[in-house]
């Protein structure tokens, strides 16, 4: 589990094929291709899920309401 973590901005992108419960303080560039779990973040520039996404392809991800 990550809690208030925060990313580099050189960071473009993150959780490729993950199970993951993560809580982001600040924004994430991309998200790509997370396999499961859920995701928040209190802005994200865009998510890829592509043909390479693997099951279970149920990822949770929202942005923080403030």
């Amino acid at each position: 589990m990550l809690e208030d973590c925060t990313f580099a901005p050189d960071c473009d992108r993150v959780f490729e094929y993950s199970d993951v419960q993560a809580r982001i303080s600040g924004h994430i560039e991309n998200i790509k291709n997370p396999s499961s779990g859920h995701i928040v973040a209190d802005s994200i520039g865009s998510i890829t899920i592509d043909k390479n996404v693997k099951a279970p392809n149920n990822c949770v991800i929202e942005t923080a309401s403030k």
